[in-house]
């Protein structure tokens, strides 16, 4: 919960400066921009599976945006793992996966492998926070929509990935595009 509640006010502040971010070089996975770079990353793939996600991603990433929350900086990979700290003060590591886009996929992540109530109680102070700081914005509808979405994007990562490594840790990882694919299939 204090990892969500520290990273909403780096997201909030970040909003205002998402042209300098894409300017530095962050990448620009904002709507449309998001469905082609999974498209691309995604190309080779069996993807079957999400076959159905995958043709209606483009408007559904429009409803997103219909939700009216802000682009901001999203770390892509926020779990608790990645946050060091000595319980006074907490630093998030590992921005590789970083990019601009919906704040919604750091919630996502950060909730992917706790208990559902634990979830339902993380997303719900999320969406709070996002209704008072974005009043008439939609934050539950934007969680809900993206959701399949989520681990949509962490098998384009994955595939990323794979398409860097040496050959000899493909065994290690060969499983992890359709694995992802799979839970994006899956999730309602």
């Amino acid at each position: 919960a204090s990892i969500a509640v520290e990273h909403h006010a780096v997201q909030l502040r970040a909003c205002g400066v998402v042209g300098e971010l894409v300017a530095a070089g962050v990448p620009d996975l904002r709507g449309v921009g998001l469905a082609d770079w999974i498209r691309e990353r995604l190309a080779g793939h069996d993807v079957s599976a999400a076959a159905g996600l995958l043709d209606g991603l483009d408007h559904r990433l429009q409803q997103v945006r219909d939700c009216g929350l802000p682009d901001t900086l999203v770390h892509g990979d926020l779990h608790p793992g990645n946050v060091r700290g000595d319980g006074r003060r907490r630093t998030v590591i590992d921005w590789a996966d970083s990019f601009v886009g919906h704040p919604a996929f750091d919630i996502l992540r950060l909730t992917e492998d706790v208990d559902a109530d634990a979830a339902a109680r993380l997303t719900g102070a999320w969406t709070r926070r996002w209704r008072t700081d974005v009043p008439g914005s939609d934050p539950h509808r934007a969680v809900d929509l993206l959701r399949p979405v989520a681990p949509l994007r962490l098998a384009a990562v994955y595939a990323m990935f794979l398409a860097a490594i040496e050959p000899g840790e493909h065994p290690y990882h060969v499983h992890d595009v359709p694995a992802a694919l799979a839970r994006a299939a899956a999730t309602p």
